[in-house]
């Protein structure tokens, strides 16, 4: 029985040791387990920061474009109201755009300008304003994205001979200023 109860300690003593030295070898492996989890983890972080960052700089660039499109290039009020309005028997573009050497009226041009435009705050003054022969003078008015309204004039004519152009024009406004209204 002594034997046994010797053997058994031999045994267990023999097994601690054993398990003490498979800690002591297995104990840097999982070190450098740990030190390759840690690795990846900021890898990973690093990975995903620059994802976030490189999303980010597309969509600010995007939404400049698009912003410099709609205030620059596209009459945007124009293009929501023709998407809506009943199809017309002529061709319409789905994109509105606007002359700007035209002045408008409900959407609509109504004349074009001739001549030199001068800007002094909120007045501007047009030189001639020709084949305005459905502007309506008492509404207002829009001419590159402003809405004017038409606060005097030097002259009106049915035909006037314009030397800028070379050429008649008819309905035409001559020293038209006019007041910005936004």
């Amino acid at each position: 029985m002594i034997e046994f109860v010797a053997k058994t300690l031999l045994i267990l003593v023999l097994l601690g040791v054993f398990i003490i030295s498979l800690v002591k070898v297995w104990r840097p492996r999982l070190d450098l387990n740990e030190m390759r989890l840690r690795f990846l983890e900021k890898h990973c972080k690093l990975n995903f920061s620059l994802q976030i960052v490189s999303t980010l700089v597309v969509l600010l660039v995007l939404l400049l474009a698009v912003n410099w499109i709609v205030h620059s290039q596209i009459d945007l009020r124009a293009t929501v109201t023709s998407l809506f309005r009943p199809k017309q028997p002529k061709p319409i573009s789905w994109v509105a755009t606007r002359d700007p050497n035209k002045i408008y009226q409900d959407e609509n041009p109504v004349g074009t300008v001739v001549g030199m435009v001068t800007e002094k705050g909120d007045i501007v003054s047009f030189q001639y304003l020709c084949e305005t022969g459905k502007l309506k003078r008492d509404l207002p008015f829009q001419y590159r994205r402003q809405t004017l309204q038409i606060i005097d004039l030097e002259s009106s004519a049915l035909q006037k001979f314009i030397e800028e152009v070379g050429s008649m024009r008819e309905n035409t406004l001559t020293g038209v200023v006019c007041r910005k209204l936004k």
